[in-house]
């Protein structure tokens, strides 16, 4: 009996033992497995994600999925980091891969239909690959775009044998403690059933289920001192153990309920503070990104200029980068005062009318523009700031006015609506769109300036075109009038000098002054004539010079000569100090002259009678650097860049006011009051027509020189006088060689009618000389001129001019150069060009004096060029001159 219960005790316990602990090591070591499994793959699955959210910041920025940077490197790295990855790789939705930590993999397409599977799945998704006999449970994340579009998956391999690794030595581990806890267990029934339990069986069971239904005072009387009494003892004590321990857990269970509710206190503050440094950590990474944005936008806005594409690139950023779905960007109109819109994102509505509010108002877009701070909206509705009818048709709710602030005013106004999420506007997202408003402003402002530098440079083109234009018409005037002018000029003065020299009648001593009066009057009209040309030609750059070395007491002496001429009765004396001494300079002996005559001219006429004035000179150094003139000695050394001959022109005259000193060179200025002048050439005070020193500044200028003048002030009492200065290099820059008519042919030209020889009047040996003109005055006037010694035959126009010289062979012919039709030009080039006529003289007859139009006939073959008005005794003596060189050269 005691053996047989004993051994179906043991065998009942070690089957039970066996069972619990073997299901127990099973479980256990499942669970661990399982646990180990889902912990790598959720590490997988980390790095996975770690990597999806690198590559979707570049994503939102725009670029493509196949055009990013350093993804094979990424890929790399969770390789080399993670012993337990394979391999980590970026596949499209086609199953290719496009990024691999190997890169000459990329390229390749995963074939197996698991994979390509896999790769069009829009969730995670983890299976069982093999690749090159390595099995691995491959974890794949889907990619998405901004709208939400699959683009492709990360795909990590998580090693298989990595996984059984990290299981097996679980596995040993748990199968020993279960062997040992089983070997413990056997030792310990053994040990119990081995003593002396049989017996008292019944009575433990009683007693047992006495204690076991709560009666812990209940105890074993068993006086035995063999092992049931042993056990009723310790039974007896284990229930008064298990009485106290009742106490002690009833006390244990109250400290472990005020415990509990201790710990739950702490765990919901650490929860607290977790959530609290997640969004600090949110907040810190929306700072980061938003300050990326801000460098790129402000990098993007630093590359445009076109106006329209910045204001693009402001609306773009603020709903991509600062998460505004509806975004409105109105700019300031100063012509109209308002803030009007430009461009829209998000605000739709067929029939919607563009945003435009005057800044003159109280709503909140004038506040935001005035007071260059933004303004937030929580609820337009409430606001009265806000205008029913902009609240209506913007649809607007919470918003922000953010002002687009420059360096000196506000150019416009971002308005941005909160429609994307429920929460409010943060104030620091505001701070970031108004620094990125002001730096939107300075790029629209640089847009501003390089339009207007566009407008201006169109501007000066335009100007310049005109400018051209007028230059040219100016051209054309001066030339038409010169022809104009001098063509009636010819006649009129033809016709005077005949009359006063009889040859058209006697005439009385009264007529004989009025006469002369006359001339005089169509000589000043001449003069008048030359300075405009002179003027025009000085202003348009064409006025040449014929440079040789002259004599300063030369000039000086022929001009004050010049000058006696038409002085008349005014006692002004005229001298000349140390001009002797002075060495030669190289210039146009001509247009010196004219600046002499017109300077010391107008000395004449401001220098009452009994005055005086003296022409003097000296040879000096000019120091560009100091502005300082110094003289040098009187010889003949070797000349130098520095070396002028300064000229001084000084008049005890009335004087002029100091602010008139730099007017007086300006074309038609006359100092004093010009109502007071007289007429006259040589008249104290006499009037002129405000060109001479303005012709005389561009004649000094043109020989690299310089003309001031020096006066106290203007006092017809006190006579203060005034000084001319000209200085004039010795030799000019640039030297024009080119030699000027001798000074004895232009004296000629001036001689009378009645001083020319008389040719013998036999109208049968009258040379023949062709007239082609148009003008029916100047061919009447020229007849009668050249009657008398030539026979004149006349074409009124460059077609029968032709004809006649063919036909009649003249000895002469003066030829036209406006005329209807073929011009003078081009007839004097056919001519030339013919065998038949190019040995017969041609002479330009024209009132266009004009430097490059004598040019333009000389280079048509011309062998004189006679400009009108003329004299009589001129016209015979060119047209003789001409007949004399051809028969020479013949």
């Amino acid at each position: 009996m005691k053996n047989s219960l004993r051994t179906r005790a043991l065998l009942v316990v070690f089957a039970t033992l066996s069972l619990v602990l073997g299901a127990n090591t099973l479980i256990l070591s499942w669970g661990f497995a399982s646990f180990q499994k889902e912990t790598l793959q959720t590490k997988t699955r980390i790095l996975g994600e770690h990597l999806r959210e690198q590559l979707a910041r570049a994503i939102n920025l725009g670029l493509p999925l196949d055009a990013l940077e350093g993804v094979n490197e990424s890929c790399r790295e969770i390789i080399e980091d993670d012993k337990d990855i394979g391999y980590a790789m970026l596949v499209d939705t086609q199953s290719r891969i496009l990024y691999h930590n190997d890169p000459l993999l990329a390229g390749r397409f995963l074939r197996d239909p698991a994979s390509v599977k896999a790769s069009a799945a829009t969730d995670y998704v983890v299976q069982t690959r093999t690749e090159d006999d390595v099995r691995y449970y491959d974890v794949s994340i889907p990619i998405f775009d901004t709208d939400h579009k699959l683009l492709g998956s990360v795909r990590l391999g998580l090693k298989y044998n990595s996984v059984s690794a990290h299981i097996y030595p679980l596995l040993i581990k748990s199968f020993f403690v279960a062997l040992f806890t089983f070997i413990l267990a056997s030792a310990l029934v053994s040990f119990l059933v081995s003593r002396k339990i049989v017996n008292p069986i019944v009575e433990l069971s009683g007693t047992a289920s006495q204690i076991a239904e709560g009666d812990l005072s209940r105890r074993l009387v068993i006086s035995s001192r063999d092992e049931v009494g042993q056990l009723a003892g310790s039974f007896n004590r284990m229930a008064e153990s298990l009485r106290e321990r009742e106490e002690r857990i009833q006390d244990g269970y109250r400290d472990l309920e005020t415990a509990n509710e201790s710990l739950q206190y702490s765990y919901a503050q650490l929860e607290e503070a977790a959530a609290e440094l997640e969004l600090k950590g949110s907040h810190l990474n929306e700072k980061v990104a938003e300050l990326s944005f801000l460098h790129d936008a402000t990098d993007r806005l630093r590359l445009s200029i076109e106006l329209d594409d910045i204001l693009s690139s402001v609306v773009r950023d603020t709903t991509v980068g600062l998460g505004y779905e509806r975004v409105l960007l109105a700019l300031v109109d100063d012509s109209s005062k308002t803030l009007t819109e430009r461009l829209a994102i998000g605000f739709d509505g067929k029939d919607r009318p563009p945003f435009s509010e005057p800044l003159d108002g109280s709503s909140v877009f004038a506040a935001a523009v005035s007071e260059r701070g933004v303004q937030y909206v929580a609820q337009a509705s409430l606001d009265s700031r806000v205008p029913k009818h902009v609240e209506e048709s913007l649809n607007l709710k919470e918003f922000a006015v953010i002002p687009m602030v420059g360096k000196d005013r506000c150019v416009g106004a971002l308005i941005a609506d909160n429609r994307r999420t429920s929460m409010p506007i943060r104030k620091d997202k505001l701070d970031i769109m108004n620094t990125f408003a002001s730096t939107a402003a300075m790029a629209v402002e640089n847009a501003y300036l390089y339009r207007q530098l566009v407008d201006n440079l169109d501007t000066v083109e335009r100007a310049n075109r005109e400018l051209r234009m007028l230059d040219r018409t100016k051209t054309n005037f001066l030339s038409l009038a010169s022809h104009e002018l001098r063509t009636p000029l010819v006649s009129v003065m033809g016709y005077l000098n005949l009359m006063l020299a009889g040859d058209l009648g006697e005439i009385s001593a009264e007529q004989r002054e009025m006469l002369e009066i006359a001339i005089k009057g169509a000589s000043r009209l001449r003069d008048i004539i030359e300075d405009l040309l002179m003027v025009a030609k000085i202003e348009g750059g064409r006025m040449p010079l014929k440079l040789r070395w002259i004599s300063a007491s030369d000039v000086v002496g022929s001009s004050i000569d010049e000058i006696k001429t038409f002085m008349g009765g005014r006692e002004v004396a005229i001298k000349t100090e140390g001009l002797e001494l002075l060495p030669k300079f190289e210039a146009d002996f001509d247009r010196v002259q004219q600046c002499f005559i017109n300077v010391i001219g107008n000395a004449v006429k401001y220098t009452p009678d009994g005055g005086r004035i003296t022409v003097s000179g000296r040879k000096v150094k000019v120091d560009r650097e100091k502005g300082k003139i110094k003289p040098v000695p009187f010889d003949n050394s070797i000349l130098s860049s520095d070396t002028y001959l300064e000229f001084v022109v000084e008049d005890t005259g009335i004087g002029i006011n100091k602010e008139d000193l730099e007017k007086i060179f300006d074309k038609f200025f006359e100092a004093g009051d010009v109502d007071m002048h007289s007429t006259g050439k040589s008249k104290f005070l006499g009037g002129g027509t405000g060109l001479g020193l303005s012709i005389v500044k561009g004649i000094v200028e043109a020989h690299h020189g310089r003309i001031w003048a020096e006066s106290d002030c203007s006092d017809a009492e006190r006579c203060p006088g005034s000084r001319f200065v000209m200085l004039v290099p010795m030799k000019q820059p640039v030297s024009k060689a080119e030699a000027p008519l001798p000074v004895m042919e232009k004296e000629a030209f001036a001689r009378t009618e009645a001083s020319v020889p008389n040719m013998p009047k036999v109208a049968a040996q009258k040379p023949r000389v062709l007239l082609i003109e148009d003008d029916e005055d100047t061919i009447v006037f020229t007849r009668l001129i050249l009657d008398k010694k030539f026979s004149v035959s006349v074409a009124k126009d460059g077609f029968e001019g032709l004809k006649k010289a063919f036909s009649e062979k003249p000895v002469a012919i003066l030829l036209d150069v406006w005329m209807h039709g073929i011009d003078g030009l081009e007839v004097c080039r056919i001519l030339k060009e013919n065998k038949r006529t190019s040995d017969i003289p041609v002479a330009m007859f024209t009132a266009a004096a004009q430097q490059h139009e004598r040019e333009r006939g000389m280079s048509a073959g011309a062998d004189d060029y006679i400009t009108k008005p003329f004299t009589p005794a001129e016209l015979n003596q060119r047209i003789e001159k001409l007949i004399s060189s051809a028969a020479r050269v013949s």
